[in-house]
């Protein structure tokens, strides 16, 4: 009798290790499958701070990437400052340039500072944020040495993904600044839009500069 519970028990658990490792083969064939995004998300989901983190990287990139096509339809020369340097981009995110005419056979560069800021909740932002926003454009055209050419204009403009309150101290700021100070500040709401990460080109963005840092912790499979 014992030696027939034993070898029941003995039967119970290679049919149990086997089991297990055909799920598991199941499970990496599935998650192979997966897009780098879903695999990335896959490991994550049960750490909610670097879950967090990835989708916020994410879709600040995606936003300051649908801002810069927004531009590029109304015929400017983007340049992706923020996504190509990161943390070292000087606090501009997209730096956009078109020659526009001022009249027969005159033309002048214009070229418009941009900085993005996907927030969900607007009230965060404060004056301080713009006002550090058009500092550090002055450094800017300054180091290239632009603010003295008189085939230059300038435009700064800061856009938000939620509409900001009416009476929010940066829509204040920007009144100041273009009423008394003769200063072209814009502040822009344009909507992040989720779709836009369905954007073949902006895939091709996430896979260096967001995605390429998580390829280690995926390539083992599930």
């Amino acid at each position: 009798m014992t030696l027939y519970l034993i070898s029941g028990l003995v039967g119970i658990i290679i049919l149990a290790v086997i089991l297990n490792v055909v799920l598991k083969k199941i499970a990496e064939k599935r998650f192979a499958k997966l897009s780098t995004r879903d695999k990335i998300i896959k490991k994550l989901s049960q750490n909610t701070k670097s879950y967090k983190e990835f989708i916020n990287l994410e879709k600040g990139i995606a936003y300051e990437f649908s801002v810069g096509e927004y531009y590029e339809s109304l015929g400017y020369k983007v340049n992706f400052n923020g996504i190509e340097k990161g943390i070292n981009d000087g606090g501009i995110d997209l730096i956009a340039v078109k020659k526009i005419k001022i009249k027969e056979n005159f033309y002048k560069t214009q070229t418009l500072l941009i900085q993005c800021k996907n927030y969900n909740n607007t009230s965060k932002l404060e004056q301080d944020v713009v006002r550090k926003f058009l500092g550090d454009c002055y450094v800017y055209l300054h180091s290239k040495k632009l603010l003295q050419n008189k085939y230059n204009t300038f435009g700064h403009i800061f856009c938000v993904s939620n509409p900001l309150e009416e009476n929010s101290s940066i829509l204040r700021y920007e009144n100041f600044c273009n009423n008394h100070r003769s200063f072209d500040l814009q502040i822009k709401t344009i909507p992040y839009n989720q779709n836009i990460l369905q954007n073949q080109r902006l895939q091709k963005i996430l896979e260096v500069h967001v995605y390429s840092q998580y390829f280690d912790m995926i390539k083992s499979l599930y």
